[in-house]
């Protein structure tokens, strides 16, 4: 929604559609040691006529007026993949492998019209647009356009896994992929593009059932190492037009690595009939290696935006103690905790750190109602309604303010599932293949 604008500032200013398409081929060989995937996948996004964004703000500061700025991105995204998990029981007693390959291609369009003090196109002598916010790459209509961008690259993962007893098994995995590249608008063509990520990550984890006095549990726990190259990362630059006017602009470039290194763990604990507590936690540590003193003084130390190093959280839940002809009645709330985070690097900046907040969602199951295939739920997602910041735009030492966003407030909502059921007889079928990610 526009808000803030005169006038209708209620209105959508987002309109998509995505479509999406993927066909499997899936299947047993080897006396049935080895279960594959192959496969192929599209996807494509295009706006249903224009993104609308309008600034009252960047109006005001440019032309004494609303700016209105109307943004049209369309993605293609195609990939061919093939996964396998072979048993290697009869070597080694819960001995498994699994591996998978996928490659990918991107394809990114990007065009934009600005428009300062109208949101039609006002024109001078012999037709010359006049109110075009765009200076490079601006045609007569006010449209900014990028080059069509394609990226494409391979992605892969690996993993051994072994069931040591039938409560413990142990894992390690290592896999690539990358996150497609994409355009800048008004600026000059050197910076017209940028390419893709990379990052290659290793992981070591355990998975373990429990009991202790009478109290069974299970844990889930992982360390892991990645290797993080070509990030994009924001940086200011200063351009001049024909007329010898100084611009400056936010660009998007490839010009860091890092490591990332963490842990997670997650657990559920049934301490007596009917109840189940669920705590969870992550530690992440990202740590530039690489980072232009150009983009920020502190050059390699200086921090991760957008990344809590530690978020953690619990969830209870109570299944009513009802006839099994009623179904499964269970009422559960998580608390989850999240730490600061970085929003932006630059010097004179007023606002760089997002504070830490804390989030209670409820919800209430209802599974197989009086008996019958349908599930019923109820849900309240930040039930005290907490407000916080979960994004800023720092342009502060650029046009003098800084713009923050704000998380939703609470929200409530139903949900009603109906299961249609295989015939008993029928042999469960094979669950369906998720491909490697495209985008770390």
């Amino acid at each position: 929604l526009n808000i803030g604008l005169p006038g209708n500032n209620t209105q959508w200013n987002n309109n998509e559609a995505q479509y999406t398409e993927e066909i499997q081929l899936q299947g047993k060989a080897l006396n049935d040691k080895l279960t594959y995937v192959i496969g192929g996948f599209l996807e494509y996004d295009h706006p249903l006529g224009d993104t609308l964004l309008g600034s009252a703000a960047l109006g005001n500061s440019l032309a004494g007026a609303v700016s209105e700025f109307h943004f049209h991105i369309a993605t293609r995204s195609r990939a061919a993949f093939v996964h396998g998990d072979y048993d290697l029981g009869d070597y080694v007693e819960g001995l498994k492998i699994t591996g998978g390959y996928r490659y990918t291609f991107d394809e990114v369009s990007t065009a934009a019209r600005g428009l300062s003090g109208s949101d039609t196109i006002t024109r001078g002598p012999g037709g010359v647009a006049t109110n075009c916010t765009g200076v490079f790459g601006t045609d007569n209509n006010c449209y900014q356009s990028a080059p069509f961008a394609h990226f494409s690259a391979f992605g892969w993962n690996a993993s051994v896994e072994e069931q040591l007893t039938p409560d413990l098994l142990l894992y390690v995995r290592a896999g690539n992929a990358y996150r497609p590249g994409g355009t800048n608008l008004n600026v000059t063509p050197q910076f017209a593009s940028f390419g893709p990520e990379h990052i290659t990550d290793v992981e070591l984890g355990v998975k373990s059932d429990w009991d202790f006095m009478g109290v069974h549990g299970r844990t889930n726990a992982d360390l892991y190492h990645s290797d993080y190259k070509a990030i994009q990362v924001q940086n200011l630059v200063t351009l001049t037009d024909a007329a010898g006017k100084v611009h400056t602009n936010t660009v998007n470039l490839n010009a860091a690595t890092a490591t990332i290194e963490g842990a997670e763990l997650e657990a559920t604990i049934l301490p007596y009939k009917g109840v189940e507590i669920s705590p969870h936690a992550s530690y992440i540590f990202p740590k530039y290696n690489q980072y232009p003193i150009l983009f920020s003084p502190l050059g390699a130390e200086t921090p991760f935006l957008y990344v809590p190093k530690w978020s953690y959280g619990i969830t209870g839940t109570y299944h009513l103690p009802l006839d099994e002809s009623w179904g499964d009645v269970a009422l559960s709330a998580t608390y989850s905790w999240y730490g600061h985070q970085y929003d932006s690097v630059s010097v004179g900046e007023i606002y760089t750190i997002e504070p830490s907040y804390e989030l209670l969602d409820v919800k209430v199951d209802w599974t197989n109602a009086l008996s019958y295939p349908v599930d019923v739920s109820f849900y309240m997602k930040n039930a005290l309604d907490t407000l916080y910041v979960q994004g800023a735009v720092p342009i502060y030492t650029q046009l003098g303010f800084t713009s923050l966003s704000y998380n939703p407030p609470r929200m409530f909502g139903f949900n009603v599932k109906y299961r249609f059921s295989l015939n008993s007889s029928s042999e469960t079928a094979t669950a369906a293949y998720t491909p490697p990610p495209v985008i770390a």
